[in-house]
């Protein structure tokens, strides 16, 4: 899961998006979680440190679909499990608002 999800911000705010993932029980090991975004590579000044994706301070160009990524892999019992949960981050110019 990610929380916070499809959300509409202002530009020059923070956010900081954190992505959960869950395995059933009496399954050993860790999902690792990566982030990507949709049609483009992350910007330099946001921190990818799963679980949190975090903006310091959104502009427009922000906006776009952001994928949280969780895989686990179980080589002894030759198992890959992945699983992925896509959110839109909108992001409004205060520009729009001053006009």
């Amino acid at each position: 899961s990610i929380d916070p999800f499809n959300r509409l911000e202002m530009a020059g705010q923070p956010l900081t998006l954190n992505c959960s993932a869950s395995i059933q029980e009496g399954i050993r090991g860790s999902p690792v979680l990566t982030w990507t975004r949709e049609d483009a590579s992350l910007s330099s000044d946001v921190t990818s440190a799963p679980p949190l994706l975090s903006f310091p301070s959104l502009r427009t160009s922000h906006a776009g679909r952001y994928t949280c990524t969780a895989r686990l892999s179980i080589p002894e019992a030759g198992v890959d499990i992945s699983g992925d949960r896509t959110t839109t981050v909108l992001v409004e110019s205060m520009y729009m608002y001053n006009q």
